[in-house]
């Protein structure tokens, strides 16, 4: 049954196109996370607390792992 309604869900919903951003620039030009938030975000994970960042800070911040890794994504 829950294969079913799944289907049904996925027939009703198609993904979006390009709901992932290819590149660094793109994030970037939407967000910047300032050093001063990257701080705030690490003191507070060390500090065993909750962490509340956006969805585009997240992906930001993982573009510039990636960036300064020198890690080529691919998708």
């Amino acid at each position: 049954m829950n294969e079913k309604a799944e289907k049904k869900w996925r027939e009703e919903h198609p993904p979006k196109e390009n709901c992932l951003p290819s590149s660094r620039s793109t994030v970037n030009s939407t967000v910047s996370l300032s050093v001063e938030r990257i701080n705030e975000l690490m003191a507070k994970y060390d500090a065993s607390e909750t962490v509340d960042i956006r969805q585009e800070e997240l992906i930001s911040l993982l573009w510039e792992v990636l960036y300064h890794r020198k890690i080529n994504p691919i998708f």
